[in-house]
């Protein structure tokens, strides 16, 4: 426990160095670095999702999805998760994450970026 609280705590302290020494209240990145997978009939083959090659490596869509989503929580950072575009008739997200405490800030620049995109048309589902 006593290892998991030290790194927790350096990832921290970088985390916040990230957004001091380059002067930025927020980071954009895609919420999800891949198109989302379609549904399938009777759920996933394997317990993560499929399989699919990245790089040359078999990886478990999970896996792929969640890297994104991984520091912020970790940390105490606010996240925050807009549709911004369609891609292959599904959503696409950009995550807005900031430093601890900053959550104000963070929910300020998400209005702005959704009043500069506007309403995106819902998923078509068929």
């Amino acid at each position: 426990a006593e290892e998991q609280v030290r790194v927790l705590t350096e990832a921290a302290r970088r985390y916040a160095e990230v957004y001091r020494s380059h002067r930025v209240q927020a980071i954009a990145f895609p919420t999800v670095p891949i198109t989302a997978p379609p549904i399938r009939p009777g759920g996933p083959k394997e317990p993560l999702g499929e399989l699919m090659t990245i790089k040359g490596k078999q990886v478990e869509e999970a896996k792929v999805i969640a890297q994104n989503l991984f520091i912020a929580p970790r940390v105490g950072a606010p996240a925050l998760t807009i549709p911004v575009g369609l891609s292959q008739r599904l959503p696409v997200g950009l995550e807005l994450d900031a430093l601890p405490g900053h959550d104000r800030v963070l929910l300020g620049l998400g209005v702005a970026v959704e009043a500069v995109i506007g309403l995106l048309p819902p998923p078509s589902l068929s």
